[in-house]
Order: C-alpha cells, then sequence, then structure tokens
C-alpha cells in the first residue's frame, strides 16, 4: 500500500486576535503539532445498575494544547508577552 503523508513544507502558522477577520503570519516556523483531543467520562452508577457495575457517559471534551516550534525573535518573544498580557482569545490556524 502506497503512503499517504506529505512533508509540511511550504505550510504556514498564522494567529487572529479579531476572532479570524484578518491573520497574521507567525515567521520561522518549523513544524506544527496536532493537539490530542481527550473525552471526559462521568460516573453515572447508581443502585439500579446492572449486576453491580459502575456506568459512565461521555462527558465533555478538551481540544488539548497545540504547539508551534519556531526559531524565536526578541520581536516574536515580545508579541507572545503582549499577547499574554491581551486577556482576550487568539486564534491559530494552520495551512498545509
Amino acid at each position: 500500500m502506497s503512503s499517504k503523508q506529505i512533508i509540511a513544507y511550504g505550510a504556514s502558522v498564522e494567529r487572529s486576535t479579531d476572532g479570524g477577520t484578518t491573520w497574521d503570519a507567525i515567521p520561522e516556523c518549523k513544524g506544527i503539532g496536532v493537539p490530542t483531543t481527550e473525552q471526559d467520562y462521568q460516573d453515572v452508577t447508581s443502585l439500579d445498575s446492572v449486576d453491580g457495575f459502575r456506568e459512565y457517559i461521555p462527558g465533555l471534551k478538551d481540544a488539548g494544547e497545540i504547539s508551534v516550534p519556531c526559531g524565536y525573535t526578541s520581536a516574536g518573544y515580545e508579541q507572545q508577552l503582549a499577547d499574554k498580557a491581551l486577556g482576550t482569545p487568539i486564534m491559530y490556524r494552520t495551512t498545509l
């Protein structure tokens, strides 16, 4: 079977501080990390549970964290500090 892999050469990583209206490229990215989604399960066991086994239902999902390895610069570092101080959500997108 032939591989379906692609290389990420030429991919871009961008950020938006205005809800996705405008996007700014993050320079010198070296890779793209794909977050792993995690699912919580809620215990719904009761005295009526079949044969005394615990019962669970799906709960909330966690989208995880993403890391973007870059060749950092002083300007990039200052931008990240400013983003953190902003205190509002920042959107990121990747394009392969």
